[in-house]
C-alpha cells in the first residue's frame, strides 16, 4: 500500500512542476492607505504581534487572478544586470538601484536567486526519479543530521553521488535539469510582460529605497523558500493536491520605526492553510528589519509592506521561482 501511495505522489510530480516564486513587493505611502489609517496605532508598550484576516479597508485589494491582466498600472521592482549606461527609458516602469536603458529588455529563462552566468545549468547526478528527470544536488543544500532544516518533516536528502533517493523526500531545490555544470543566469523576479532570454537585462528607474526593498527579499528567500518545501511536503503526505496553477499569499505588514513587525493581515488566500502559514512563518523568522528610511514612514509613524508569495504549478518538469507582477508605486 506504501508503493501505491509513492508511485501515486511521484506521478503527480511528473504532471506538475512546481514553481515557487517570491512575489515581492512593497506597497509604501499610498495616499489611499494614509487617508484610510487601516492600522489603529499600537499602544506604547510592546503588544504581541497580531496575526489577522484581512481588514474591511482592503477587502477590495485585487485578488491573485486580477493580476493576469495585460496592461499594469503599477511599476515592478527588479534586480537587472547592468546595461552599460545610466540613460533613463522614459517609458520605463520598472525600479531598480539605477537609471539604465536597454536596447532589448528580456529576463532569464532560468528562474531562481537573480545572479549573472553563462552556463546552462548544473550536471546530472545519478540518482533515481521520474522517468524523463534528472534530479541533482545543490551543492548548498548538503545532508547534516544536526542541521533542522534538513531532517524536519522527512524531507532530509542525502547529497552524496549515486546515491538512491526516494523521490517523494527529495526537497524542491534538488530538482534541476542537468547541464554543462556552468553557473547560469537567474531571476525570481515575475516581470510577466518582459521575453524570455539568457540574462535579464532591463529598462529600469533609479528607485530610493531598493536597497531596503533588497535586504528584506534576501532575508525572506533564506526561510520562506524551505518553509514551503515542508509544508508541501507535509501536505502531498496527507493526500492533499495542488487544483489551481497559482496561489498566492498575500500580506500587509506593520512594522514599528524600529524595523520591527506589529501586526501581519492576510489580504489573500493561497487556498492552502499550510502554504499560507510557511508565508507568515517566513516574516517572523526574518524579523526585524531595521532602520527604515524616513521617506518610507508614514505620518503616523509606522511603515506599510505589501509582500505576495506566489506558489506556481506548471505541466513541465522543472523548478522555477517567479515573482508577482504588483508592486509598489515609486516613493516622491
Amino acid at each position: 500500500m506504501k508503493n501505491d501511495f509513492e508511485n501515486q505522489h511521484a506521478s503527480f510530480s511528473v504532471l506538475w512542476g512546481l514553481v515557487l516564486s517570491i512575489a515581492i513587493h512593497l506597497v509604501l505611502l499610498f495616499v489611499q492607505l494614509q487617508q484610510a489609517a487601516p492600522f489603529p496605532i499600537p499602544p506604547t508598550e510592546a503588544p504581541p504581534i497580531e496575526i489577522s484576516e484581512v481588514p474591511e479597508e482592503f477587502r477590495n485589494v485585487p485578488r491573485p487572478q486580477d493580476f493576469k491582466v495585460p496592461k499594469r498600472q503599477e511599476p515592478e521592482i527588479a534586480e537587472s544586470e547592468d546595461a552599460g549606461n545610466r540613460d533613463l527609458d522614459p517609458n520605463a516602469t520598472i525600479l531598480s538601484d539605477k537609471n539604465q536603458t536597454a536596447k532589448q529588455q528580456m529576463k532569464a529563462k532560468k528562474v531562481d536567486d537573480f545572479r549573472k552566468g553563462t552556463g546552462t545549468g548544473p550536471k546530472s547526478q545519478d540518482v533515481e526519479g521520474p522517468k524523463g528527470l534528472t534530479p541533482t544536488g545543490d551543492p548548498e543544500h548538503t545532508a547534516d543530521s544536526t542541521n533542522p532544516l534538513e531532517v524536519e518533516d522527512g524531507v532530509g536528502v542525502a547529497e552524496k553521488k549515486g546515491v538512491k533517493r526516494d523521490w517523494k523526500t527529495l526537497s524542491l531545490k534538488d530538482l534541476s535539469v542537468g547541464g554543462d555544470g556552468g553557473l547560469t543566469s537567474a531571476t525570481d523576479d515575475y516581470l510577466q510582460e518582459v521575453i524570455e532570454g539568457d540574462r535579464t537585462m532591463l529598462s529600469t528607474r533609479e528607485f530610493r529605497y531598493f536597497s531596503y526593498y533588497h535586504r528584506i527579499k534576501e532575508l525572506l528567500r533564506q526561510y520562506w523558500k524551505p518553509a514551503v518545501e515542508r509544508k508541501l511536503s507535509m501536505h502531498w503526505a496527507k493526500g492533499g493536491t495542488i487544483r489551481s496553477e497559482e496561489m498566492t499569499t498575500q500580506l500587509l505588514i506593520l512594522l514599528n520605526p524600529k524595523g520591527e513587525i506589529t501586526k501581519i493581515s492576510r489580504v489573500g488566500s493561497s487556498g492552502i492553510s499550510d502554504v499560507d502559514n510557511a508565508a507568515v512563518e517566513a516574516f517572523h523568522k526574518a524579523a526585524p528589519f531595521p532602520n527604515p528610511p524616513r521617506g518610507i514612514i508614514d505620518s503616523d509613524g509606522f511603515v506599510r509592506i505589501r509582500w505576495d508569495f506566489i506558489l506556481k504549478a506548471e505541466a513541465t518538469p522543472k523548478i522555477q521561482f517567479q515573482r508577482n507582477p504588483a508592486t509598489p508605486r515609486p516613493l516622491r
